[in-house]
């Protein structure tokens, strides 16, 4: 493999993941923000398009530990999926059950529709991914859970798709990527073969719409793993990357309707050049705080939610809305360290040892 996609050389996806956190945040918990004026406006809903960046790294990411553990056997692809079981369901499913409880138990919640109760079923669709096929449970609880269920059901892709995407060149790579893209916008398509007056599909919410943003990522990895070395140089590389950076927040303030694509061409954009850099614009995505986000950023998309919902009524009634936002968002942080240490690391451990103890009983009973 290309030594520039070695783990120790990629930190800054772990900072890209970060901001990409901190975005989703702008966008559903910076209310009393709007309002003010149009182009900050537009940059704290341009946060939205975190979910999309969050697609794509996963992919890259995910096909940087493909390389590693090639899923070409049952065991290894046994283990690909037990990874990623234990890597999202555990935390999904605790914060799932306690906000579902605090909705039913508590006034101080609702769901994301505005009622005050959810019913079993809405649970059990949650935890058993039911919600996949029927979307009138996708994000009725915690309010952002409609993405876990794409990123499940990609999963489930993903390893045919790093193993297509080795043959594709970028060319190639790029053209189906604008088909799948152009496919995934057609939602009068995905209505004509649904049943008429079909009321359990979304088609914001479906992988149809979000696939290719996956497909990419899984390809610029194959590419760049495939290259001898980097077509820019690092004095290049800087200057793109800063561009890249630059461009970003402004584009976002002054195109309000933008979409998905270019989000996901601009990260695969900046992952290429931060290749070829070995400081300058790394600082900003490997800095301390913004990698230690990105590291706990699950458990700072599952929460911030209902956090916001628990605690910033009391924040604000005491504070102006700036110091209360900065507490809310320390509050985050802190929390979301603690169920990434006790929940997130302790069942990835869990799933790891499960499956060591499968494997040795196997070989065991083959023996």
């Amino acid at each position: 493999m290309n030594d520039l996609l070695h783990r120790s050389k990629t930190q800054f996806l772990t900072g890209i993941r970060g901001y990409a956190a901190l975005g989703v945040i702008m966008v559903h918990c910076t209310g009393a923000f709007k309002g003010h004026n149009e182009y900050v406006d537009n940059l704290l809903n341009f946060g939205k398009y975190g979910v999309v960046a969050f697609f794509v790294l996963s992919a890259f990411s995910l096909s940087i530990s493909m390389h590693h553990s090639p899923p070409n056997t049952k065991r290894n692809l046994a283990h690909y999926f037990n990874r990623r079981f234990w890597r999202i369901f555990p935390l999904y499913a605790i914060i799932c059950a306690i906000v579902w409880g605090i909705i039913n138990y508590s006034a101080s919640m609702l769901t994301p529709s505005g009622d005050n109760t959810s019913s079993w079923t809405d649970l059990f669709m949650h935890l058993s991914f039911l919600n996949s096929f029927n979307h009138q449970h996708a994000n009725s609880i915690i309010g952002v859970e409609w993405t876990i269920q794409l990123e499940m059901m990609a999963y489930l892709f993903l390893p045919v798709i790093y193993y297509a995407t080795k043959k594709h060149s970028w060319k190639m790579g790029l053209f189906i990527t604008i088909v799948l893209f152009a496919v995934g916008k057609q939602q009068s398509l995905s209505e004509s073969i649904l049943p008429e007056n079909q009321t359990f599909f979304n088609h914001d919410w479906s992988l149809w719409k979000y696939f290719f943003a996956f497909y990419i990522g899984t390809l610029a990895f194959n590419r760049i793993a495939a290259a001898p070395a980097l077509a820019l140089s690092p004095k290049q590389s800087t200057t793109i990357a800063l561009g890249l950076i630059a461009f970003l927040p402004i584009y976002a303030a002054f195109f309000p309707s933008s979409e998905n694509l270019i989000v996901t061409l601009w990260v695969i954009g900046l992952i290429y050049t931060l290749l070829g850099v070995e400081n300058g614009p790394r600082i900003i995505l490997e800095n301390k705080p913004i990698l230690h986000i990105g590291k706990i950023s699950f458990s700072v998309y599952l929460l911030h939610i209902p956090l916001y919902h628990l605690t910033m009524p009391a924040l604000e009634a005491h504070l102006h809305s700036v110091p209360a936002f900065i507490v809310f968002l320390a509050i985050v942080i802190v929390t979301s360290t603690l169920t990434y240490q006790v929940i997130e690391e302790r069942f990835i451990s869990v799933g790891e040892a499960l499956f060591r103890a499968s494997r040795k009983a196997s070989a065991i009973t083959t023996n």
